[in-house]
């Protein structure tokens, strides 16, 4: 039974804890910016790769996207 579980767990990508190049969650995320009415634009940066990204949320914040600096 617990292996059910191992087996079904997802091992996708998390684009609200991990950086998009090392995978990592040691990252920082700063203040939330409003980039149109229903968009909102977060600056992240990891402590790792040493590389910066933005993350761009729905108003409500539910689904996020990468974008690239």
């Amino acid at each position: 039974m617990f292996e059910d579980i191992v087996k079904r767990k997802s091992t996708g990508f998390d684009t609200k804890t991990q950086c998009p190049h090392c995978r990592t969650t040691n990252i920082t995320l700063y203040i939330v910016q409003g980039v149109m009415n229903d968009k909102r634009k977060q600056e992240a940066h990891c402590r790792m790769c040493n590389k910066n990204w933005y993350i761009i949320h729905d108003r409500d914040m539910s689904s996020a996207y990468v974008q690239y600096i």
